[in-house]
């Protein structure tokens, strides 16, 4: 009733469905790649869109409809199992990203070559050929070899004292035959398996007991005593090899397993299979949707497909356990459900590639015999692939899928556990594009035994497993249906650019070598700028559907899959412009900006080219001229400040005085012209003194207190927050007073008037210190004696020291008459410091008075042998006027 009901639903479901048919969204007429439904099998559900096993990212189109029937054969393991299925299925498109689908397995056989590997046949309404002790004579065993029960660890039976609820060897011929479901028949007697049972003894096979004996759709498996393992299900573990162990005194020879599992070991797709060759009939059905988000025209096509599936045949009775031991699947009692992501890439018009990534949450089956106990915690399914298919022409489609799955999740452990990796290889042809038929290679790639490409050797596998072999298969399947006409249709993209545009840029600064430019230059000749060097490109496109007979019957497709590709060139040639940057608002997005920053003057050309992924585009190219604002002159540079600093007026400083330097930049006036907002620093150092105030400034005040060494002002003029602008300097010294009497000046005999000019400045710098004493010290010449010369030497030191006191009014000279001199009269004035000493001695071998005279004399030569001039009366002077006059008569 179950299975009529959900039969019921599909039938409804599928009746709406091909209702649902309206207005679609055409395909190309000259794409050559056609749409077939998959084959599944071994794992992925067949049915919809796509490769063999591998969905793709096409949906079938709205009211798009195909029946597909194929024959597959694969193998799997463990158990060296052999599967053939026909698979059925039906799809059809309720819009352009949504198609559902229903696949049923309209036949399934299942050989098993290797039955010892299953845990299945070791069940106790199932027997194998094998062997099984019977004596031993002389120490020689003699077996029974012919069908019936094989040796299995198993849950120990119900009614033992002895072992309790552990793993028993069950040996060879000791399970009598029982019908499921099993519970409350005989166990056997164990004999020859276990030293001291009773052969008259019998054990009973118990019911299930544990967490999940009363039900779970995704627990753990309950336990059954006597039949499976000890790991929980109704499987038990298996034995592969036995060995004989000799009677003893007090025992007697017994069989033992020598490679055996305690975990059982099963095939996922038909745990229960225990025929060597098993048949069955629409057992498995399976309804589910395909939904594609991206656009049916976009080359890369990603989506979703879950579905349902569920079977007809579950333990839930004896026919249904029947079935199940028969091949026709795990019989899940709630169904299994899956979600799949496909994703794929039109790589080019006869490339595309496909990959896939699922998960199917498998539930348990569960048996209303056994008070809906869990048989088998089933293991989820990891499905994975990747398939390439090349669409030569409309009619020619090779493929290339590799394919695997994982049993993951919690399960009952699978001692011989396979995760298969499929390959296949085949082709599919097209007669019409609503039907075709294909054939493909299946190899099963990691099979328990000889490998295609590792043919792996017995040491690799326990004593007793049977190697599996000849991993071949293949498929062939026929498909036809309905799809929307795409002849008639004409689909065109079209796309247009502005026109011609010439765009002037502003000036570039050019890198400049001034140092330390002025802030002002030459003005910038004129240029309007009609462009900050970013413009933005737009392209008016239309993409649109019209019969190929009647144009006007246009009819507008949706943009959003049309991917647009901007190239710039240098125009007239197909050189890429790397001056120019493009940067589109994105790949569906018929805009761009374009970077003109960097382009030098010159022509270029803007590549636009639209494509909707199904082999329909148009290129439009645009000519940009680009113009650039001519680059003013580079600035002026600053000129090195030239400070000029004012000493004190002091000859020399008195220790404890304040001085005052004083400042001033000679070309302050060109840098203010050049650079209105240019700010001088001013920064004084000092030697021998201390700064009191003014750093920073034009003017400093030196503090000379306790210096007696010259003190030296240097000045640094800069740019104030300008470092790589130049820097003058200047200096002033100003020295300590002497210590000792000093020689201002010296001179011979000259005119009085040339005398009085420089008594005059013997004044001025005897006046700087009131504490200055000046001396005149006189020396006769030509080495006269007597009162004349007395008198002579001494009328010149009192006519220069009458000059300073009554002409010049200053008193502080005193006169020293010095005596003879062998040559010209010499005068030498003294100043001597408050304190110091009075002048050397007059003697003419004095080193001072020499150097003194013979500086002074330097000005006249030699004198001679003139006599000095005596001090003449007016009356005499006037007699030699007239005597004078007379001779030039």
């Amino acid at each position: 009733m179950r299975l009529a009901r959900r039969a019921q639903a599909l039938a409804l479901t599928l009746l709406v469905l091909c209702a649902a048919v309206s207005a679609q969204t055409l395909r190309p007429a000259d794409d050559p790649r056609n749409t077939a439904p998959t084959v599944g099998t071994g794992g992925p559900v067949g049915g919809p869109t796509g490769l063999f096993t591998i969905y793709d990212g096409s949906t079938l189109r709205k009211g798009e409809f195909t029946f597909s029937i194929a024959y597959s054969n694969f193998d799997r393991d463990p158990g060296n199992v052999d599967i053939t299925e026909v698979p059925l299925s039906f799809q059809i498109g309720l819009s352009d990203h949504l198609e559902l689908f229903f696949n049923t397995d309209g036949y399934r056989g299942v050989k098993v070559n290797a039955p010892q590997n299953l845990s299945s046949f070791y069940l106790p309404n199932t027997a194998i050929f094998t062997s099984r002790l019977l004596t031993v004579t002389a120490g020689v065993p003699t077996f029974d070899t012919r069908l019936q029960s094989g040796g299995a660890i198993v849950l120990a039976p119900i009614n033992n004292v002895v072992i309790g609820p552990s793993a028993l060897f069950r040996p060879v011929g000791n399970q009598p035959f029982v019908q499921f479901p099993f519970v409350g028949g005989s166990a056997g007697n164990f004999q020859n398996g276990f030293a001291g049972f009773n052969p008259r003894f019998t054990f009973t096979l118990g019911g299930p007991t544990g967490n999940n004996a009363g039900g779970s759709n995704f627990g753990a498996a309950a336990n059954f005593p006597g039949i499976g393992s000890v790991f929980g299900s109704i499987l038990p573990g298996v034995v592969l090899s036995q060995r004989l162990v000799p009677a003893t005194l007090t025992t007697s020879a017994q069989v033992v397993p020598a490679t055996f599992t305690l975990a059982p070991t099963y095939l996922p797709d038909a745990p229960f299979i225990s025929r060597l060759y098993g048949e069955s009939a629409f057992s498995t059905f399976t309804i589910g949707a395909k939904y594609r988000f991206t656009g049916p025209n976009n080359p890369f096509g990603i989506g979703l497909i879950p579905f349902y599936r569920f079977y007809a045949d579950t333990p839930d009775d004896r026919n249904g356990f029947n079935q199940m031991q028969r091949g026709a699947g795990p019989g899940s009692s709630l169904g299994d459900f899956g979600l799949v992501l496909f994703a794929d890439g039109r790589l080019s018009r006869s490339v595309n590639v496909s990959a896939n990534l699922g998960y199917i949450l498998n539930s348990n089956p569960r048996s209303e015999l056994l008070g809906d106990a869990v048989l088998l915690d089933r293991p989820d399914e990891l499905i994975g692939g990747v398939g390439i298919d090349f669409p030569v022409n409309e009619h020619f489609q090779p493929i290339i899928e590799v394919k695997s799955v994982q049993y993951v999740g919690g399960r009952t452990p699978n001692a011989f556990q396979n995760n298969p990796v499929d390959f296949l290889a085949g082709v599919r042809i097209f007669p019409r594009r609503w039907m075709g038929f294909s054939a493909a290679y299946r190899a099963h790639m990691n099979q328990q035994g000889g490998r295609i490409f590792n043919d792996r050797g017995l040491e690799d596998f326990p004593r007793g497993f049977v190697q599996s072999q000849d991993p071949h298969g293949y498929i062939f399947q026929f498909w036809a249906g309905h799809r929307n006409d795409r002849p008639r249709y004409k689909v065109t993209l079209e796309a247009k650019l502005d026109t011609k545009r010439s765009v002037k840029l502003p000036y570039v600064p050019e890198p400049t070598n001034v140092p330390c430019p002025a802030k002002i230059s030459a003005e910038a000749p004129a240029c309007d700028s009609n462009s900050d060097g970013r413009e933005q490109i737009t392209a008016n496109v239309r993409y649109f559907v019209a019969p190929e007979n009647d144009p006007t019957k246009a009819r507008d497709l949706p943009q959003e899959d049309i991917t647009y590709t901007w190239v710039v060139t240098e125009a007239g040639t197909t050189n890429v412009s790397e001056a120019i940057k493009i940067a589109p608002k994105g790949p569906h997005t018929a805009e761009a900006m374009l970077d003109l920053s960097g382009a030098k003057p010159g022509n270029y050309t803007v590549t636009l080219t639209a494509d909707d992924g199904c082999g329909i585009s148009c290129i439009v190219p645009i000519d940009i001229t680009v113009d650039r604002c001519p680059t003013p002159p580079p600035p002026y540079p600053l000129p090195t400040p030239a400070p000029s600093i004012e000493c004190p007026p002091h000859r020399y400083f008195t220790p404890g005085e304040d001085l005052t330097f004083t400042s001033s930049v000679t070309n302050s006036g060109e840098i203010q012209r050049l650079d209105s907002g240019a700010v001088l620093t001013y920064e004084w150092s000092v030697e021998n003194g201390r700064i009191k105030s003014g750093q920073g400034t034009s003017q400093i005040i030196v503090d000379t207190t306790g210096v007696n060494l010259p003190i030296r002002a240097t000045l640094r003029v800069g740019y104030a927050g300008r470092p790589e602008c130049p820097v003058g300097s200047d200096s002033c010294t100003v020295p300590p007073p002497p210590v000792g009497c000093w020689v201002y000046d010296k001179f011979v005999d000259i005119p009085f008037n040339d005398e009085k000019a420089r008594l005059d400045l013997f004044v001025v710098e005897l006046q700087k210190d009131p504490g200055q004493t000046g001396y005149y010290m006189s020396f006769s010449g030509f080495g006269a004696t007597g009162v004349d010369k007395k008198v002579s030497a001494f009328d010149r030191y009192t006519r220069g020291i009458n000059y300073i006191s009554e002409t010049r009014k200053y008193v502080g000279v005193n006169g020293v008459d010095a005596g003879d001199s062998p040559d010209c009269f010499t005068a030498i004035l003294w100043v001597c410091p408050a304190g110091a000493k009075t002048p050397p001695p007059t003697e003419l071998n004095n080193k001072d008075v020499a150097e003194a005279m013979k500086e002074a004399r330097k000005e006249v030569g030699s004198c001679g042998s003139k006599p000095l001039r005596q001090p003449a009366t007016r009356a005499k002077q006037r007699q030699v006027k007239r005597k004078s006059r007379r001779a030039k008569r």
